[in-house]
């Protein structure tokens, strides 16, 4: 069977289990029945945290002029103990693991290469960074920390101002790191 034919089938089949889905949720009529609905009420910041972060996280702005955090959420307390004040890139370097610390100057360095190098200036804050490490929390146990990131103020010359960055524990999916780096297209 060509290629052509079992593309054709798959899409055939996906036509299928579309209609079968719609017709599921049609026989629920009174769930899908249309509402007047105030987004307002809704806390949809704490909401889409909660929908597509993997685990608990905080954020962060890094000011890449100054090369320091210029913001950090509240909940880095939560998920590792420290307080904002303690956040700074000096403590943060010190947090790494000793074994995951000689990798995350080779990820940035990829990183680098990446958006300065093999794509325009102006796609820059399209793209999401994403690695993991593990990081030690005030209790001196280590968690592994999804760390995802995108430059969120770049100037018409590409110079990137300032990154907005999220850290996730993600310690209950991922065990073992295996030193990749993510770039995922936002467009």
């Amino acid at each position: 069977m060509g290629i052509f034919k079992e593309e054709s089938i798959m899409k055939e089949k996906a036509k299928q289990n579309l209609s079968y889905v719609e017709e599921v949720w049609r026989e629920e009529s009174d769930v899908t029945k249309a509402k007047n609905t105030e987004i307002g009420k809704y806390n949809i910041d704490k909401l889409l945290g909660f929908i597509f972060s993997p685990g608990p996280y905080y954020y962060y702005l890094f000011n890449f002029q100054t090369m320091e955090i210029d913001y950090v959420s509240d909940s880095i307390t939560s998920v590792l103990g420290y307080e904002v004040s303690e956040m700074t890139v000096a403590n943060w370097m010190s947090w790494l693991h000793p074994e995951d610390s000689d990798f995350i100057p080779v990820k940035e360095q990829m990183v680098v290469d990446f958006l300065f190098k093999q794509i325009p200036s102006e796609k820059i804050p399209k793209y999401k960074v994403s690695y993991d490490f593990r990081c030690k929390k005030k209790d001196g146990n280590y968690c592994r920390i999804l760390h995802q990131a995108i430059a969120i103020d770049v100037d018409e010359n590409g110079v990137m101002h300032k990154v907005l960055g999220v850290h996730t524990d993600i310690t209950h999916l991922k065990k073992n790191s295996d030193q990749s780096v993510s770039f995922i297209g936002m467009d």
